[in-house]
């Protein structure tokens, strides 16, 4: 449930450790975005509007676990003192779900619905309801994480370095900002076509959509078929764009909010990964970030 602004819950100067009732949701002063809603059998034009309560079936195959291990190995190495995490585009916590073993963190979402599922896997994990280039927490955090490619979903250049330097001004002094990059135009593969398949005790889900690029943005209208043994079959389709930014505009982006930025290929699991903070990196550093990254 959505129970307070961000400033009548933390006040101002206030420790952003708050106790929140478990499954609150907070909401932030900042202005979001509306989505628009649509009818099944039609396009949805926000994200899954349709699609929330099956995210996490649509990406059944992520090994999250592994992911934070993996993270957290390479987080030990670069800020070995960092204790607070604030995970942006948390989308259902996943992420956190493992993070929160690991540091004291705090989630950030423009999604009502998939914060719903969140609040209910984290129990007092605080959730903020905002948009990701504009929010005000009014606090800081060692570690400000952005996972699972979720920055390109923003669709526009401008709103993506928006995004970075808001998350950048919720750096501690010696924060990092470790963002997964997503696809870049060199690695899109338009024209495929991609087709998915997941059954559960209670249900059978297919999805089915065409690689499509306009300029640079990637198009999808994904064609979702859902069949259970009460409600029978039901269709919908889902539009979701997202562009596909070069790594010089994330690099470019981090340097304009005042970050020395480090770029690795791979990352977490093939994608990439950039890390920044206000304090140069140096050689021994970025080889550090290497190894733990490395296969």
């Amino acid at each position: 449930m959505i129970t307070r602004s961000v400033s009548q819950a933390l006040g101002t100067g206030h420790n952003w450790q708050t106790r929140l009732e478990p499954g609150s949701i907070l909401t932030t002063d900042a202005p979001t975005r509306k989505m628009s809603a649509s009818r099944p059998g039609t396009a949805s034009t926000g994200l899954y509007q349709h699609s929330a309560e099956w995210f996490d079936i649509r990406y059944a195959q992520k090994d999250y676990g592994a992911e934070v291990a993996r993270f957290s190995r390479l987080a030990a190495r670069v800020h070995p003192g960092a204790e607070t995490l604030l995970d942006v585009a948390c989308g259902t916590g996943r992420h956190l779900e493992h993070l929160r073993f690991r540091y004291t963190v705090a989630g950030l979402d423009q999604s009502p619905q998939l914060l719903g599922i969140a609040a209910s896997r984290l129990g007092e994990v605080p959730l903020h309801e905002a948009d990701m280039c504009d929010f005000n927490l009014g606090c800081s955090f060692d570690i400000v994480t952005c996972f699972f490619s979720s920055m390109p979903y923003l669709c526009d250049a401008e709103r993506m370095r928006q995004s970075v330097a808001c998350m950048a001004t919720h750096l501690s002094p010696d924060g990092i900002l470790f963002i997964e990059p997503g696809l870049t135009p060199s690695a899109y593969r338009e024209g495929e076509v991609v087709h998915n398949f997941r059954r559960t005790p209670e249900r059978a889900i297919s999805w089915m959509y065409v690689m499509r690029r306009e300029g640079s943005l990637a198009v999808w209208d994904i064609q979702w078929l859902v069949g259970t043994r009460d409600g029978g079959v039901t269709s919908f389709v889902e539009h979701e764009e997202f562009s596909l930014f070069t790594t010089e505009q994330y690099v470019t982006a981090m340097r304009d909010a005042g970050l020395d930025a480090v770029h690795h290929a791979r990352g977490l699991h093939g994608y990439g990964a950039l890390l920044g903070r206000a304090a140069p990196w140096s050689a021994d550093e970025k080889a550090v970030i290497d190894d733990a990254l490395a296969d």
